[in-house]
């Protein structure tokens, strides 16, 4: 039993806490509240009519395991936990004599619950056979919680990694499953990607057969409440967008945004015609950005790390800043390049003039590639720094000493 719940106000939580004390005192309390006013009977009898009516289907005992599945249940819990993880049953049927039972597994949806997970596969991951070890450092630096998200070069890779996974994380009773791969082979059906086929990943959108990423516009839903400084706030936190390449899309309402702060506007005051009128142009468009695909594989083939360059972008404007990172791959046959991750920064209310900007867009560039090639674990491939303001270079080269920069 996961959760519990109570009949409340709707302004109210309905939850019950995993505070064993606190569980039955709500529990109790609600029980008496519907005796008092004669309505636990007709309470009860309000999911016997949903039973009988079919408005909700009565599920039965499946021991499938495909049909549902939760890692944290191959996690158990020593004795001396367990006192700490209760809940309330009604023994029989009687609400008015609800019984304690302690847990033996780790509870999901607990704060701890995702911590205990990682550790556990953490370890495991780390006591495996030598030959093992690849695939296990591979899984190590792969899982997000429970997911693993992972790059291998050709078929025989991917089936060694899928069979040596599922070996390293059965001896902790975990069961991997839910693969998908973008490897299309014509000889093998099975082996091809559906037509169409996209999946979420960490946020985004991965189209199996084009092997590409997308944004994910799901949550973005047009509605006609009036455009406040909160709508267009919570609009575009709605677009997840962690490789920033939609940057130029998200920098409109920003800067909208700005206009608002200077304005003076209250959160929920209906905004003036001039900024939600380009609010609402703004939004119209935004369907758009589904058609915009960004190649996953940023390297393509295996190539030498002597072939690849970092190449940092970094420009401003009066109105915004920005740095990109790009990754220059060059073969016998081709050279590419693709965008790694880009950040904007809208510029500061204070007026700061151009070469300042520029300054700023230089120091985000600096942060950026760093970040990048430390998590890429590329940090001793060349870097290439690109900017057209001469006072911004003329500032980061020069021998003089200057004040600390703060900004």
């Amino acid at each position: 039993m996961e959760d519990m719940l109570l009949v409340s106000h709707g302004s109210r939580p309905s939850s019950l806490t995993h505070v064993q004390k606190s569980r039955e005192r709500r529990l109790k309390n609600c029980i008496n509240s519907l005796k008092k006013t004669g309505n636990l009977e007709a309470y009860e009898g309000v999911f016997s009519e949903w039973l009988q009516k079919s408005h909700r289907k009565v599920k039965n005992y499946c021991n499938d395991k495909s049909d549902h599945y939760l890692p944290h249940r191959a996690i158990g819990l020593s004795e001396l936990d367990r006192t700490y993880l209760k809940f309330l049953w009604w023994e029989e049927g009687d609400p008015a004599k609800p019984k304690v039972f302690l847990y033996r597994r780790v509870v999901f949806g607990l704060s701890c619950s995702p911590y205990l997970l990682g550790a556990t596969i953490r370890f495991h991951r780390q006591n495996v056979p030598h030959n093992f070890e690849k695939t296990a450092t591979l899984l190590l630096e792969s899982f997000y919680v429970d997911n693993c998200v992972t790059s291998v070069d050709d078929h025989e890779e991917l089936e060694k990694f899928v069979e040596e996974s599922k070996t390293i994380l059965s001896t902790a009773k975990f069961e991997l499953r839910g693969w998908e791969h973008s490897y299309s082979d014509p000889e093998s059906y099975d082996l091809l990607p559906p037509e169409g086929k996209s999946i979420s990943v960490l946020g985004l959108r991965w189209h199996l057969k084009t092997d590409s990423l997308t944004i994910d516009l799901r949550d973005c839903v047009e509605d006609d409440t009036p455009v406040t400084k909160r709508k267009i706030l919570s609009t575009v936190h709605k677009i997840f967008d962690p490789l920033g390449f939609t940057c130029p899309v998200t920098l409109g309402p920003k800067v909208l945004l700005q206009e608002c702060w200077k304005l003076k506007v209250s959160w929920d005051t209906e905004l003036p015609a001039s900024i939600s009128k380009k609010f609402e142009r703004w939004r119209k468009e935004l369907s758009k950005l589904n058609k915009i695909e960004i190649p996953r594989c940023l390297i393509p083939g295996r190539n030498a790390p002597g072939n690849l360059t970092f190449h940092v972008f970094c420009d401003a404007s009066k109105i915004a800043y920005a740095a990109c990172v790009f990754l220059r791959c060059e073969s016998e046959n081709s050279t590419t390049c693709q965008l790694i991750q880009a950040r904007c920064r809208v510029a500061p209310m204070k007026s700061l003039s151009i070469p300042r900007l520029e300054l700023l867009a230089c120091s985000i560039g600096a942060r950026l590639s760093q970040s990048v090639s430390s998590d890429m674990k590329l940090e001793n491939l060349p870097k290439i720094f690109w900017s057209d303001s001469a006072d911004a270079l003329y500032w980061i080269k020069g021998t003089e000493t200057w004040a600390p920069f703060v900004f």
